[in-house]
């Protein structure tokens, strides 16, 4: 019975300068997905309590207009 060693080589070489592009894209990556991540929560949020502020609400006997309409009256 014969061995067979072989050896895999990569097809491209790999040196410290394509390593490092490597690390760069990456990085931006891994920031770009953070701050769209970010960016997001904030625009939920945001559009959640306008929502929540733009409800009329119950209070006693009567009920009060939105906040955001009763606030846009007042300026005219």
């Amino acid at each position: 019975m014969k061995e067979d060693s072989t050896t895999v080589e990569s097809p491209i070489p790999v040196t410290p300068e394509s390593e490092k592009k490597q690390t760069i894209k990456r990085v931006l990556r891994y920031l770009i997905k953070k701050a769209l991540w970010i960016l997001l929560t904030i625009f939920l949020g945001v559009f959640i309590t306008i929502i929540i502020i733009n409800r009329p609400v119950q209070m006693g006997f009567g009920v009060m207009p939105p906040q955001l309409d009763l606030e846009s009256s007042q300026l005219n």
